[in-house]
Formats: C-alpha cells, sequence, structure tokens
C-alpha cells in the first residue's frame, strides 16, 4: 500500500514539474535588466543586481529571478492599458531609498502594472509622492 502511494506521489511530481517546465518554455521574451538599487516586490526585498523577468503561462503572473544570487518571486499583476512595443523597461516608486516595483514593459505585451502591497501603501501614505526610476533592460528570447 506504501508503495502505491509513493509511485501516486513521483507520478504527481514529475507531472507537475513538466508542466512547469513547459510553461517556462512557452513563455513570452524575456527582459534582462540590471537593477542598481535593492527593491521591493510587494512585502519581499530584492538586492540590487541583474534581473530576469518574463510572463508564466499567463499575462498576470510574472516570474522575476536574480541572476546573482537565483532568488526568484512569482507576483501578480494587472494590464496597464499600454502596449509595451519595443520597450524592455522596469518602473519603480521611489519613497525617500525605498524602491518598489510598479511596472514591467516586456516588448510584444502590454504593460503590467503591479499590484499595491501593504508595505507600499504604508510609504504612500507617509511621502507626498513617489518620484519614479526606470531601469532600461534589453530583450531575450
Amino acid at each position: 500500500m506504501k508503495f502505491r502511494y509513493a509511485i501516486v506521489l513521483i507520478v504527481a511530481v514529475l507531472l507537475v514539474g513538466g508542466s512547469a517546465l513547459m510553461a517556462v518554455g512557452l513563455a513570452d521574451p524575456t527582459i534582462r535588466a540590471n537593477v542598481p538599487f535593492a527593491f521591493r516586490v510587494g512585502n519581499e526585498f530584492m538586492p540590487a543586481g541583474q534581473y530576469k523577468v518574463t510572463h508564466i503561462n499567463t499575462r498576470y503572473l510574472l516570474m522575476i529571478r536574480s541572476v546573482d544570487t537565483q532568488a526568484t518571486i512569482l507576483v501578480h499583476s494587472v494590464p496597464s492599458g499600454k502596449d509595451a512595443g519595443d520597450s524592455a523597461k522596469l518602473v519603480f516608486n521611489r519613497y525617500g531609498e525605498t524602491y518598489f516595483l510598479r511596472q514591467v514593459w516586456i516588448p510584444g505585451t502590454d504593460a503590467n502594472e503591479l499590484l499595491w502591497s501593504k508595505t507600499e501603501k504604508e510609504y504612500a501614505s507617509r511621502w507626498s509622492g513617489p518620484e519614479r526610476a526606470t531601469v532600461v533592460g534589453v530583450t531575450e528570447k
């Protein structure tokens, strides 16, 4: 009986892993950007460095991966209604010395807006308004 459960578990893990690899393989182009400052994605802290960003299996789920540390975060977004065209960039809101990722522009798609996190809302309530910072990226296929 335990052997049967082990086989079912192994098959399930292989199916899920294979589906994830297929989703990455079918994803939109990836952008690579060198972010010269630490920043937040939602409530998560990300160090400065090289990042790769791509849509995963849907236009509303983004994978943000540090090339340097391999740290990966999946984040939900909404289309901004603006065509990214040929632009590959990350747009940040800056409050003092703290940066929050707000938009991701991947060529050939609509620009994506990240949802406001509780942390960013707290920062926004203490500042008169954010400054925008843009990091230009390059497209990888």
